[in-house]
């Protein structure tokens, strides 16, 4: 199992915890014609906890963000946001990204273009704060945690991991392999796909599987997925 490839705004709020369950996803609202599925409700994205749906756009990415935009602007300049935007916006990754903080919670609208030209990708609902179950990811000299996501489904737990580290994949590779070995995890295999390396371990019925590669831009990256029965 693995948890939705997502990619959030980066909003740092100090506020205590919120509910982020399903029913918050209602207050993302869908473009004429657009379809909306539940992916995950309740799961842990960099220690916030969200709720994930995809969305499937009839419109191109642009008309589609002119819809949000328009519907997340400010009503009414009197009420004192000045220049404010209603709604905060980036690319990430060829993602399209329009976010607002709405009651509490953070909604996210992440948008490429899918078949057809149409708008497809994912809405987020995220409670701001820290959550009280905190992701532990190891983490080498150097690197740094860019995302940490952690859900439960069908009796199982899973942590997916993006980490980015200055040193070079093989001594990245090793690194990551010499902790596990140390924590007794019993390696499983260990093999190359194209330029990344594929490093898998078991330990008392928890597997995981680390990938290794050169990011292109003087960093290595490592995504670490580990699953675990749900306790």
């Amino acid at each position: 199992m693995r948890a939705p490839a997502l990619v959030l705004a980066a909003v740092l709020l100090r506020t205590a915890p919120g509910d982020a369950d399903e029913r918050a996803l209602e207050k993302v609202p869908l473009p004429p014609g657009a379809r909306s599925e539940l992916v995950q409700a309740e799961l842990v994205q960099n220690g916030r906890t969200m709720s994930v749906a995809t969305l499937s756009a009839v419109a191109p990415v642009e008309q589609t963000l002119a819809f949000y935009r328009e519907r997340w602007a400010p009503a009414h300049p009197s009420l004192g946001l000045g220049e404010r935007p209603g709604f905060l916006e980036d690319e990430v990754g060829g993602w399209s990204i329009i976010s607002r903080l709405e009651a509490g919670v953070l909604l996210t609208v992440q948008l490429r273009t899918g078949d057809g030209g149409r708008a497809e990708g994912f809405l987020a609902a995220a409670a701001p704060g820290m959550s009280a179950e905190q992701a532990s990811v190891p983490q080498p000299a150097g690197g740094e945690l860019l995302s940490s996501t952690r859900a439960v489904d069908e009796g199982r737990a899973a942590l997916t991991s993006v980490t980015a580290v200055t040193a070079r994949p093989g001594v990245v590779a090793a690194t990551y392999r010499d902790h596990f070995l140390d924590e007794g995890w019993a390696p499983s295999s260990e093999r190359r796909v194209g330029e990344a390396s594929v490093m898998r371990f078991a330990r008392r019925g928890r597997r995981a599987e680390i990938v290794v590669t050169d990011s292109g831009r003087g960093e290595t990256l490592v995504v670490l997925n580990e699953v675990s029965d749900a306790r």
